[in-house]
């Protein structure tokens, strides 16, 4: 379990720890959307179970929080869902096999990994078009931009690396061995 301000995350649940919500892949084209327990002495509840298509992979919540973004592995597409309504309100065309993307700070940005092909997709958000296509380097199921939103890391989990990213321009900087099948990266 991953330790965030003394409170234990379960590895299955996406959290969105200021604003008290989680996402968690329940497979068969299903997502969770629930909230903390700190939310919970209010609501009581899990708030939503949304169909988004077939393999759902990672979500990510837009850094204002009104969207959560869904990889959806299985249909080659990013399912978009309204945080108020729990509805999908778009879906974008993706490479083959999205495995997860990550914002930059502004929220202007959306980086987008494959886990089925070796490439880097940056996305211009309000156009929702793909600004740039970048080789990765091998199979990387994770991504995370920096917080200053300079780097992006991708994980390479069966190689044992970890690339850093320039966010900009998408030239790889620098290629880290870091040891037996990378998966998440966290910056604290």
């Amino acid at each position: 379990m991953t330790n965030v301000r003394g409170c234990n995350i379960p590895e299955e649940l996406y959290y969105w720890v200021e604003k008290h919500v989680w996402v968690r892949d329940d497979g068969d084209d299903v997502v969770t959307v629930g909230i903390t327990d700190v939310a919970q002495h209010l609501a009581n509840r899990v708030v939503a179970d949304v169909l988004v298509g077939r393999e759902p992979h990672v979500p990510t919540f837009t850094p204002d929080g009104r969207e959560a973004w869904v990889t959806v592995r299985g249909r080659d597409h990013i399912a978009v869902l309204d945080t108020r309504t729990f509805q999908v309100t778009r879906h974008i065309k993706t490479m083959d096999g999205p495995s997860m993307l990550w914002f930059s700070p502004d929220g202007r940005r959306a980086y987008i990994a494959s886990q089925k092909e070796a490439i880097l997709w940056m996305l211009d958000v309000p156009a929702f078009r793909v600004i740039s296509v970048n080789v990765a380097g091998n199979f990387s199921p994770f991504i995370k931009v920096t917080p200053d939103g300079k780097e992006a890391w991708l994980t390479h989990k069966t190689v044992d690396k970890v690339s850093i990213v320039d966010a900009d321009n998408l030239n790889v900087l620098k290629v880290v061995d870091v040891g037996p099948r990378p998966n998440h990266v966290e910056f604290v």
